[in-house]
């Protein structure tokens, strides 16, 4: 069975800016996965990011979908989200679609590609620019909480700015920040001034109110 992981509880704060940490095989990845494809199959895509350019390239989009493709269980639940109808992911071009392949591994051609989102890196935050998406509501950052790499300067504001060029003023974004390591003093933490985390319990959710701007 696969682990469980409740994200209603945090999607219910209406917030836009969420920060998951624990260890991994939590099932807090898996979640998000199932809320952002099942969400870009309503038209509403997401963006995939990681760190740095080497860490984000068509395999690292494969290998990110490839747990709920081929899971340990023997069930695709990709193709589950999507009734049946897509039952992989294919990459190119920072842009991911949702496909069919048939029983030989190749892509059905009858079946149109479906977009669902897009990926990219944070270090490349210039390469967002003048690039404003209606479509886009999810973004997800996976292992934002480096494990023996450093960060990038002035990271925060590279992700602000990523985020802000696919729709400034737009209150109906979500950001996914997820970590497998868990460090109550992460300087994304001082830099937010997310003050009460370091006295924060396990498995609980503080909210966090900024003025815009």
């Amino acid at each position: 069975k696969h682990p469980t992981f409740d994200l209603k509880p945090i999607l219910s704060t209406n917030a836009q800016w969420f920060i998951l940490m624990g260890g991994r095989n939590g099932g807090k990845s898996f979640e998000i996965k199932k809320f952002i494809v099942m969400q870009a199959l309503e038209g509403m895509k997401f963006v995939y990011l990681r760190r740095y350019l080497d860490d984000m390239d068509i395999v690292s989009v494969l290998d990110y979908f490839a747990d709920v493709i081929h899971n340990k269980d023997g069930k695709n639940y990709f193709e589950i989200w999507c009734h049946g109808e897509y039952n992989d992911v294919k990459a190119a071009q920072k842009k991911i679609w949702a496909i069919k392949r048939n029983e030989e591994g190749d892509e059905d051609k009858t079946v149109k590609p479906f977009p669902i989102g897009y990926y990219g890196a944070v270090s490349k935050s210039q390469s967002f620019k003048s690039r404003e998406k209606t479509d886009v509501f999810n973004f997800i950052y996976e292992e934002f909480i480096p494990e023996g790499t450093p960060l990038l300067p002035r990271e925060p504001r590279l992700l602000e700015s990523i985020v802000s060029s696919f729709g400034r003023s737009r209150t109906d974004i979500r950001v996914f920040l997820i970590g497998n390591e868990i460090d109550r003093d992460f300087y994304y933490f001082r830099y937010w001034n997310l003050d009460k985390i370091k006295r924060q319990k396990v498995n609980t959710i503080d909210v966090y109110e900024f003025e815009n701007g």
